[in-house]
């Protein structure tokens, strides 16, 4: 008692980028098939990267979507 457990670092930290599965494409289909324009940081097939939205881009894409 008392003492603490040994910390581990998370092997998410070290590993490579998160690559789309058949799962992901099937998704960022269907996200840009409402969108007036494609935004390129989504995953275009199998194997691409899956890269973070930048934090508020959420209004951008809307209000894009209202022009």
């Amino acid at each position: 008692m008392g003492q603490k457990p040994a910390t581990t670092k998370s092997p998410r930290k070290n590993s490579g980028p998160v690559l789309a599965r058949e799962r992901e494409v099937a998704k960022t289909e269907a996200i840009g098939a409402l969108l007036t324009r494609p935004i390129a940081i989504l995953p275009a097939k199998v194997g691409d990267p899956i890269r973070k939205l930048r934090r508020g881009y959420r209004p951008r894409m809307r209000a894009q979507a209202e022009k």
